[in-house]
C-alpha cells in the first residue's frame, strides 16, 4: 500500500514562457522529498511540456521548496537553501541540457486545507555551463498550481473486505 501512496496521481497546471517560447506542461506532479540540510524536507513540483509530434521532445521544470519555510517571496540565488530550481531541455533527446538557477524570484505558497502548492517564477534566470566552460542562460516566467489527488491515496488505504 505504501507503493500506491508514493505513486498517487497529482493534478495541476504550469504555464508561462521560457525566453519567448510558450511553456504549457501537460504533466504536473507534486511530491515530497527529503534533501540534505539545509534544504531538508521539501515539496517538489515536476512539470513536463511535450512538443507536438512527430518529435514529442520535452522540457521539464523541477522546483523544490523547503517545507520548514512560510509562504512568501524567495530569491533564486545559486546557493539558496529555501528554493531549488532546474530546467531540462531535451529538444535534442540524445543530449539534454540542464540549467540551474542563478537569479530571479519565486513567490510560493502551500495551502494546508486544499493541499495546493502554487506560485510564480518571475524573471528566473537559469544557466548551463558546458564542458568547454561556455555558458548559456534562459529566462523563465511561470505560474503554477499543483494539488494532491488524495482521494486515490485514501481509497487505496481502505481495508479490503472478503466477498
Amino acid at each position: 500500500m505504501n507503493t500506491i501512496r508514493n505513486l498517487e496521481q497529482k493534478i495541476g497546471t504550469c504555464t508561462g514562457t521560457v525566453n519567448s517560447d510558450v511553456y504549457n506542461a501537460g504533466l504536473v506532479e507534486l511530491t515530497t522529498k527529503t534533501f540534505p540540510p539545509e534544504h531538508g524536507e521539501a515539496r517538489v513540483l515536476f512539470a513536463r511540456h511535450r512538443a507536438p509530434g512527430p518529435d514529442y521532445t520535452t522540457k521539464e521544470i523541477n522546483l523544490s521548496f523547503s517545507r520548514r519555510l512560510p509562504n512568501g517571496k524567495y530569491p533564486l540565488d545559486p546557493d539558496s537553501a529555501a528554493v531549488r530550481l532546474s530546467f531540462v531541455d531535451a529538444s535534442v533527446p540524445s543530449k539534454p541540457i540542464i540549467y540551474t538557477q542563478i537569479s530571479g524570484e519565486a513567490e510560493l505558497a502551500f495551502n494546508l486545507i486544499t493541499e495546493t502548492f502554487s506560485g510564480t517564477l518571475t524573471n528566473a534566470i537559469l544557466e548551463h555551463e558546458d564542458e568547454n566552460e561556455s555558458k548559456t542562460t534562459i529566462t523563465l516566467n511561470i505560474q503554477f498550481s499543483a494539488k494532491s489527488n488524495n482521494a486515490l491515496a485514501r481509497k487505496s488505504q481502505r481495508p479490503t473486505q472478503a466477498a
